[in-house]
């Protein structure tokens, strides 16, 4: 649903139209499931994942994040920290502009699930 979104107002916004590709960090798989991941992510048309390079002000940010989606989790779901370690693998996810729109590029049946940008174009149109 929300990549059908995302096509729609990448089709429809004009100040969007540059775009090529899109990219999407990862910050939530747990290490060792990459493959699980890339047959996921490759069947939903990105492009396969691949590893984040190492670098100290990268590995520094990385860990923070990984607390900051431990705190989240702690405060929204504690139990779903059982058996997880703190520390999770990062990958980029990439899709072209036109393969989006060529998977998701059928806009919604209904328009109250578009975006307000996009039914405010409607309603001018």
């Amino acid at each position: 649903h929300s990549l059908r979104l995302l096509a729609t107002e990448i089709a429809t916004d004009p100040a969007l139209a540059d775009i090529r590709a899109l990219r999407a960090d990862t910050a939530f798989v747990t290490r060792g499931r990459g493959r699980r991941l890339a047959r996921i992510a490759t069947a939903y048309g990105f492009a396969a994942p691949t590893g984040d390079a190492d670098g100290t002000v990268r590995l520094h940010r990385h860990l923070g994040e990984d607390l900051l989606v431990w705190a989240l989790a702690l405060a929204c779901n504690p139990l779903s920290l059982r058996g997880k370690p703190l520390r999770r693998e990062r990958h980029e996810l990439w899709i072209s502009h036109d393969e989006l729109l060529r998977r998701y590029g059928a806009a919604p049946a209904r328009d109250d699930r578009l975006p307000a940008s996009v039914m405010a174009r409607k309603a001018a149109a």
